[in-house]
């Protein structure tokens, strides 16, 4: 439950946050439904995505060897949440402020390069993940830690699960 707390306050918080980006912008040309029906429809397919991530979470505990997520699926798994979406904001944010960049570097990289660094890149981003792993399992005061704000979560859980099935209710109704 606690993984999934924190796979619900990381979703919901990105499709909250872009849909009060949007939100001046619409006041002027649409509705006040037409918002809310935009609502509906965030909520509902972020409660969609936090549940499909929860069971590709649980397919890899269930394939992994028992010791490396099963054993402390709570503590791991949190710090595997935090982690993935750590990088993906980087990495998106890195997209969108350095694609000219990339662009450029790579049409002045030939390709041999350019594969080079995407390898050792690759080897950053699964060392920053292990290395929680490796905290969890040595440090306990730092799986206390995260065994303290997985309780801190669960309110999150409780507020961003009912709006979901709301929104989800909404657009089942609208498409009949």
């Amino acid at each position: 439950m606690n993984v999934f707390a924190w796979l619900v306050v990381v979703v919901f918080s990105h499709a909250l946050f872009h849909f009060f980006w949007y939100l001046p912008s619409w006041l002027r040309y649409l509705t006040s439904l037409d918002i809310l029906a935009i609502a509906s429809y965030t909520f509902a397919i972020s409660l969609i995505e936090s549940v499909l991530l929860l069971l590709g979470l649980l397919v890899l505990a269930a394939l992994l060897p028992g010791k490396l997520l099963r054993q402390h699926f709570s503590t791991q798994g949190v710090i595997l949440v935090w982690m993935l979406s750590a990088w993906a904001l980087l990495i998106l944010s890195a997209i969108n402020f350095f694609l000219p960049q990339i662009v450029r570097l790579q049409r002045a990289l030939p390709g041999g390069e350019l594969v080079i660094s995407l390898v050792l890149f690759g080897l950053v981003i699964l060392s920053v993940i292990l290395a929680p792993y490796y905290l969890a399992r040595r440090q306990p005061g730092f799986a206390k830690g995260v065994l303290a704000l997985n309780e801190r979560a669960s309110f999150f859980l409780y507020l961003y699960v009912p709006l979901g099935i709301l929104g989800l209710a909404v657009v089942i109704l609208r498409n009949l």
